[in-house]
């Protein structure tokens, strides 16, 4: 540097000092930041490793909580990596006040509860280990349209919920519980609805370790004579005088099992629930996307009939959500109707899994919803940069967001496809969220979607689901309803038929159903609210509509989010939606094609769509091992059976049945004969039952004639060999002398039959029962 004058010299060597310093100083900081980067980054996937781990129910030292499921741990997101993983043992039902006559699908659905009194009524009973996830209700209020539509929350003040936990009673207002703003009633756990027509429920979670008693207690006496007057009401099809819906979602757990009792723990619980509660207010933002990424979408063009592959990996990894945008490519303005584009997904090879699934129904708005924000799908303003795009599209747009996660283990592809109704190319933004794969291919379901379409004609049943050979849980059903128009100068009931379907479910192979719902009133969490068609949305349940004025048609959209409460199947499920003609419900109604369904909409006819959204592994959970015959010699001969029996003169006296239906079958025109034992009440039953010995726990099925209004509630206690399992009970019964044929289940932890090939059964009933057989599953 000679050839610089001096001055020039000292200055360039002082630049050079500063420019190396700052080169060290941005290195320094760039390698600590990304070191701790990389420690955050790794402290995320060890956390996401634990959440995808296969539960351990028979490890005696462990206790299920049921909020965590859905919190990652240490950061404000929501976590729903729970839902693919086997869960072996647990049992979903739904305790309803459904009418316990199928041969009358539209007789009226109330008050149809456990036990009466003048003073409340019961609406839920079990003996643990158990937890309540939801609660429905809709409780005695007038039957005068203009009178109970000025009704407001503060008229329910003296009218209250109670529930007793393992002992402990937790009583509350239902002026409370409508509002949803205190503990344990917290929005949007918790409906907020302005009519009390709409009922009020609440996902609220409540484990108990060994009981639970929920009961409703009016502000006024009630009738003495009210199970005996409703089932006149619906027997004749009458206008009935005290309405009571009521709905509580249950997890069985298998005996051995720990929970965290909400009596034990209040505080924990809440302080976890008010957490959770302010993430699922603004779910958008705290999906699983945002603990590891900004929004950055790649956009790329889709035409009619043509086809984009937005993402494919030949690794295995799970797809932890899914963000998206439609634009119009002409004008570059946010599209209102997705349904132009169907979204598909393969995972490992395996096709039709998610085949074609409109994005509307993917993220659970259709065409004229533009907002609709639940926990795990869809569509609510975001922030976002836009790539591979030259149009100047805003940043702050309403994006569907979709975070089911999406297990594989060898490749995954997801593409979208252009319907024929697409008049002119769309330009869909997208991000396809990826983390690795820490899920145990043998305890993991592949993640389902299956859309079906019906016309406006329901006076059949409409098959959602039919899964068989496998075990899995159902985690979502959507309901849609197309240019909804009412039938005048008919009852209420029969106004609104397509509202009035009820949902019935057959889990494992049962022949009588599992749950008997009672359609939009409470299994969508809606009651009457139809009538003057209000919006009701919340984190997991809800209805919401595309046009308020009341003279124009409706599409109604009715959504369940089964992640708290999934419907677990260890073998087999099937779902449908009642019939509701009482000449034709038993007959399956047909299907109709997309492209009849949307060209039924565009013509302004009724049509209705279900979508099912559900994990499933292709390989069954359970295997039967056994089957107790009673009153055929030699069955009860090679299963050593003794009783102990109180009667006086015969043991056990023998029936036969001839003719009879099981409950709840409303999909098929059968009659069966029966033969069995009656067993009264303190009689002991004893028998031995084979299974096989690399059983992960028992399910015995209990197969059993129940007398109409007779025993409504059977009671008994079971042992096996000389442990107590506890209680088994059997709520409520039916009314009809044909629909009288009931199953019901008590499964048993890996603790009591752990390489066992015999097992020796003893039950006590405290009421009297009326047996046909006991059938013996081995959880595999």
């Amino acid at each position: 540097m000679n050839w610089l004058p001096r001055k020039w010299k000292s200055k360039f060597i002082r630049m050079f000092i500063v420019a190396w310093l700052a080169l060290l100083l941005y290195l320094y900081f760039t390698l600590s930041s990304g070191d701790i980067l990389g420690r955050k980054s790794a402290h995320r996937q060890s956390i996401i490793a634990r959440l995808m781990q296969a539960y351990p129910f028979n490890d005696s030292k462990y206790v299920y909580r049921p909020l965590d499921d859905i919190k990652f741990p240490k950061y404000q997101t929501l976590s729903f990596y729970h839902l693919p993983k086997r869960h072996c043992g647990l049992m979903f039902t739904e305790v309803t006040s459904a009418n316990r006559d199928t041969g009358y699908p539209l007789a009226p659905d109330f008050t149809f509860h456990l036990q009466y009194s003048r003073t409340n009524v019961v609406l839920y009973e079990d003996y643990g280990p158990g937890c309540v996830h939801r609660v429905f209700l809709f409780p005695v209020l007038p039957t005068h349209a203009d009178l109970l539509y000025k009704m407001t929350a503060s008229d329910l003040r003296n009218s209250f919920i109670s529930f007793v936990i393992d002992g402990t009673e937790f009583k509350y207002g239902l002026e409370q519980f409508m509002l949803g703003e205190k503990w344990p009633f917290l929005n949007p756990f918790n409906t907020r609805h302005r009519y009390l027509a709409s009922g009020m429920g609440s996902y609220m979670s409540l484990c108990y370790s060994h009981s639970m008693k929920i009961s409703y207690i009016p502000s006024d006496p009630l009738p003495n004579n009210l199970f005996q007057l409703t089932i006149n009401c619906s027997r004749h099809d009458l206008y009935c005088p005290v309405h009571i819906y009521s709905s509580v979602s249950r997890i069985k757990f298998p005996t051995g099992a720990k929970v965290e009792s909400f009596a034990s723990d209040e505080y924990t619980y809440k302080a976890t629930a008010e957490l959770i509660a302010t993430m699922l207010n603004e779910p958008e933002h705290h999906q699983p996307v945002a603990v590891h990424d900004n929004c950055h979408l790649q956009c790329v063009k889709v035409c009619r009939g043509c086809r984009r592959i937005v993402f494919s990996q030949r690794r295995s990894g799970v797809v932890s959500s899914v963000l998206m945008r439609v634009y119009d490519l002409g004008t570059g303005k946010l599209r209102s109707n997705w349904n132009d584009i169907l979204f598909s997904a393969s995972f490992d090879g395996r096709h039709q899994m998610i085949e074609h699934i409109t994005l509307g129904s993917l993220f659970g708005a259709t065409a004229s919803l533009n907002e609709f924000g639940a926990a795990a799908l869809g569509k609510k303003k975001l922030k976002c940069e836009h790539h591979n795009t030259s149009l100047p599209l805003l940043s702050r747009e309403v994006t569907g967001y979709f975070s089911y996660p999406m297990p594989f283990w060898k490749s995954i592809e997801l593409s979208l496809d252009g319907t024929d109704f697409l008049n002119a190319p769309l330009l869909v933004c997208y991000q396809v969220h990826v983390v690795p794969n820490f899920y145990s291919s043998l305890d993991t379901g592949y993640l389902h979607i299956e859309k079906s379409y019906f016309s406006d004609n329901v006076t059949g049943y409409r098959q959602l689901l039919s899964v068989t050979d496998s075990w899995g849980q159902v985690v979502g059903m959507m309901m849609e309803i197309d240019n909804l128009r009412p039938l005048q100068g008919t009852m209420l009931n029969e106004r609104w038929a397509a509202l009035q379907s009820d949902v019935v479910m057959f889990i494992d192979g049962v022949q009588a159903a599992s749950v008997l719902g009672t359609g939009l009133e409470d299994y969508f969490s809606y009651a009457h609210g139809f009538n003057m068609a209000e919006n009701t949305t919340y984190a997991f349940v809800g209805n919401y509509h595309a046009s308020p004025r009341r003279k124009e048609p409706l599409t109604w959209h009715c959504y369940r989010l089964h992640i708290a409460d999934p419907i677990y199947f260890s073998q087999s499920i099937e779902l449908i939606m009642e019939g509701t003609s009482e000449e034709y419900f038993q007959i399956k109604q047909p299907g109709i094609s997309h492209q009849e369904y949307v060209k039924r909409q565009q013509e302004g006819k009724g049509c209705l769509s279900h979508l099912v959204i559900y994990y499933t592994s292709g390989k069954s959970g359970l295997t039967l091992t056994d089957t107790l015959h009673l009153a055929a010699s030699s069955s009860e001969t090679e299963h050593e059976l003794k009783i102990q029996s109180s009667f006086l003169q015969d043991k056990s006296p023998e029936f036969f049945l001839r003719n009879k239906r099981y409950l709840g079958a409303c999909n098929k025109n059968e009659t069966f004969d029966f033969r069995g034992r009656s067993f009264s009440a303190h009689s002991k039953i004893t028998f031995t039952m084979k299974t096989v010995a690399h059983n992960k726990g028992v399910m015995l099925r209990r197969k059993f004639h129940s007398l109409p209004k007779v025993s409504w509630n059977e009671l008994g206690r079971i042992w096996l060999d000389d442990t107590d399992l506890g209680i088994w009970f059997i709520p409520m019964g039916t009314l009809s002398e044909q629909y009288c044929i009931r199953q019901e289940d008590f499964t048993i932890g890996l603790q009591h039959t752990r390489n066992r090939t015999r097992l020796t059964f003893t039950i006590e009933p405290v009421t009297e029962w009326r047996d046909i057989s006991y059938s013996l599953f081995s959880v595999i």
